[in-house]
């Protein structure tokens, strides 16, 4: 307490701080802690004791699930545990967002969760690829999984452990990874020591890689006309080209653009047909 509560001026057994700590009551007065200042008291154990119901209750995928205060409180809960339990609390959040038997549409990117999911991969991010890791296969799963998957996660995992998982024998599924990979990647990352360029400069050339990559970054909404999204997506990915001195990747760049060109050059006549019919 910094203040003093206002009283009705009522007789009153104690007046100030009060607290049961270290298995004893303990009661401060008003006049003691302005004469003396704050009083802080070492607890037996302190919070620790604590921490295993702390993280049994931060771990449920019900209230990671939860809404409005709820799932407020779950946060408040889950975050002081962030520094010691980063991939129990990683995996729980993986978990959650992986349930797609419930009636509820539960997207993690939208959610109160990323935030503590983005805490712990700034605190231990091979912890947290070690827990994504398993949700990423089988393919059938995987693609479930990754609808609403917060786009900034996987560009700051370990490139090289997931490079090489996508390496992994049976060699017949490293294509079908490494697309997969692509719907996770954060579309504004295309230099030459991002992620997807690593990919792209691995697997580019193949056609399920090319389109995945392809896919991802003409897909989501945005505001203007779709004409001209993709006109300045198209300019990008043509910077991309000029610059790499990656060759599967200026491949992919250049041959990306070429099909957004003609994509534009189709659009732009619907925008104009319905501007037509509106008139």
């Amino acid at each position: 307490r910094t203040d003093e509560p206002e009283t009705l001026g009522l007789f009153i057994l104690h007046e100030g701080p009060l607290g049961v700590l270290n298995g004893s009551l303990e009661e401060g007065d008003y006049d003691d802690l302005r004469e003396g200042g704050p009083v802080r008291i070492r607890r037996a154990g302190g919070v620790d004791r604590w921490k295993p119901l702390a993280l049994t209750l931060a771990t449920d995928p019900h209230l990671i699930r939860g809404q409005g205060r709820a799932n407020h409180y779950w946060r408040k809960v889950a975050e002081p545990l962030v520094a010691d339990h980063p991939h129990e609390l990683a995996a729980a959040i993986f978990r959650a967002h992986a349930q797609r038997d419930r009636p509820d549409i539960w997207h993690l990117r939208h959610k109160q969760a990323v935030k503590v999911l983005n805490a712990c991969v700034e605190r231990a991010p091979l912890a947290v690829w070690k827990a994504l890791r398993p949700h990423l296969w089988p393919l059938e799963d995987a693609l479930l999984f990754v609808i609403g998957f917060p786009s900034e996660v996987v560009d700051r995992l370990p490139a090289d452990e997931i490079v090489a998982w996508v390496a992994e024998p049976p060699a017949a599924q490293a294509a079908q990874r490494a697309a997969l990979v692509a719907r996770l990647t954060n579309k504004s990352m295309l230099t030459d020591h991002s992620l997807a360029a690593r990919i792209i400069a691995k697997y580019g050339g193949d056609e399920m890689v090319d389109e995945a990559f392809f896919g991802h970054q003409i897909s989501g909404a945005g505001s203007g006309l779709l004409s001209s999204r993709w006109d300045e997506l198209r300019h990008g990915l043509e910077d991309v080209a000029s610059s790499t001195k990656l060759p599967r990747m200026r491949a992919w760049a250049r041959k990306s653009a070429a099909s957004l060109r003609k994509m534009i050059e189709r659009e732009r006549q619907h925008e104009e047909e319905r501007e037509l019919l509106l008139r």
